[in-house]
């Protein structure tokens, strides 16, 4: 197998992961590629890919003659998206950027990956599930050249992981599985496994939730006390930075600058919205709304169209059947980074209630007529609980029958209707088929493990999607 390896995260958990796994490759007797987006990669982390096959975009034109004709009916655009949203989110304005010439930035990425895939037998492309325009494009180039695209995410099921083969979590391939899953010929051994799954959901916590401290809680001043370690290098490279190699930073310190700033007056925000929450009225009618965090794969490329969530509880508000309210339950992670004045458009919207987010989500989701998200993990609890769920972006969990997905929101009022009359007779039978089907298209093992034992497993699973015995 010849497995190309992305590299464009700076963290340095992410990156010494892919060099470990990229060693076990080779090791097992598979060649490694590795596609870098900028130096910083290393430079920051101090972790580097020692490897005679690597190769750094650095914002350059690889050759687009052709491109244009070749991607036309792809929508390559919307790969530029997570990181536009990411820059408008930060707020960094000034020591950010994106191009005006987004023909151009798309192609250059494009041009990169065709130059890798054209001259080298790649079998896969590996990394995290698509979540940045580098990730995208290779996502994109992979498509075009028919080289399947593998990107490592944790399941909701604890103990597993997920190996998403397009940018939305397999849907396509778990409904076929879904509608094929007959809850009789279940072995009941692992019916058993399942119900109790179902049945302890809110004690079940995925492997992504261990030791989870959030960052509402974090004491900033400490924090960042503890991190002037990185202050050198930090300056080490702005000092020779060189902003042509790159199609979004400018400055690592201006950057720096502007993330402590935004971390403080999230602190002063937190502290008045706390006389802001109201109190969750179990006896109401209510839907809830579960405020994502943001930037995240999971509104920036899942519910693109969406990600403004404050336009999207607007229009939740003033779609509500007649009796109903919209509960919007804040994110222990996202609280505070708002504006002001958008966190008073929903404070003041009719018939909403902003609440806090330590608000618990078994009572709050028992009392519930169900819940309305992009695409919220608890919109899977939710399904677990036998609650309907509406949807407005893709999500894994998509393809069970009581999760409606609604493209247009002149849809909201009819499918939050249709869930106040609470007339869902086949939760039972959907959601055990629901857990086979989701089961079975994940694999054993804890994604991120760095073990010898986990990443051969993962390198087995990878070369089983390759030759097409493994699930896509």
């Amino acid at each position: 197998m010849n497995c190309l390896l992305l590299v464009n995260n700076i963290g340095e958990e992410y990156i010494s992961y892919i060099k470990a796994f990229g060693r076990l490759l080779e090791a097992e007797g598979h060649t490694v590629f590795y596609a870098i987006e900028h130096r910083i990669a290393e430079d920051r982390t101090g972790v580097f890919i020692e490897s005679e096959r690597k190769f750094y975009f650095h914002n350059q034109d690889f050759g687009t003659e052709g491109l244009l004709e070749k991607y036309e009916d792809l929508n390559c655009f919307r790969a530029l998206y997570p990181c536009y949203d990411r820059n408008l989110t930060y707020g960094y304005r000034d020591c950010v950027r994106m191009e005006k010439d987004g023909t151009g930035l798309i192609l250059r990425l494009l041009s990169f990956f065709e130059k890798i895939l054209s001259e080298h037998p790649i079998d896969c492309i590996f990394s995290e599930n698509v979540s940045n325009s580098f990730l995208y494009a290779a996502y994109l180039a992979g498509k075009k050249n028919g080289v399947v695209y593998a990107g490592l995410i944790p399941s909701r099921i604890p103990g597993r992981y997920e190996l998403w083969t397009d940018e939305f979590g397999n849907i396509p391939f778990r409904e076929s599985l879904f509608a094929e899953t007959d809850a009789a010929r279940i072995p009941e051994d692992e019916k058993r496994e399942i119900l109790d799954y179902i049945s302890s959901i809110a004690e079940k916590k995925p492997d992504y939730m261990e030791n989870n401290i959030t960052s509402m809680n974090i004491g900033y001043i400490r924090y960042y006390l503890r991190k002037a370690g990185d202050l050198g290098r930090v300056l080490k490279l702005s000092a020779g930075w060189d902003q042509s190699l790159t199609h979004m930073m400018v400055s690592p310190v201006k950057a720096s600058i502007r993330m402590m700033k935004r971390n403080f007056s999230r602190k002063a925000k937190m502290k008045k919205l706390a006389k802001r929450y109201a109190d969750a009225d179990l006896t109401k009618k209510y839907f809830i709304y579960p405020m994502h965090f943001q930037p995240e794969s999971s509104t920036s490329v899942n519910a693109m169209f969406y990600a403004n969530q404050v336009e999207t509880i607007q229009n939740l508000a003033f779609s509500l059947p007649l009796g109903t309210e919209l509960y919007v339950k804040d994110h222990p992670n996202g609280i505070g980074f708002l504006s002001e004045q958008d966190y008073d458009r929903i404070v003041n919207l009719p018939n909403v209630r902003y609440l806090s987010p330590l608000t618990k989500n078994e009572p709050l989701l028992k009392h519930s007529l169900g819940v309305v998200t992009l695409t919220s993990t608890m919109g899977y609890e939710a399904l677990l609980m036998k609650k309907p769920v509406l949807t407005i972006g893709r999500v894994f969990y998509n393809y069970h029958p009581y999760c409606f997905t609604v493209t247009d929101s002149n849809q909201l009022f009819d499918t939050m209707r249709r869930m106040a009359k609470g007339d869902f007779p086949d939760f039972d039978e959907y959601n055990l088929r629901f857990i086979k089907t989701y089961r079975d298209t994940t694999f054993l093992g804890r994604a991120w493990d760095q073990s010898e034992d986990s990443l051969r497993i993962l390198a087995e699973n990878l070369n089983g999607i390759v030759r097409g015995t493994n699930h896509d």
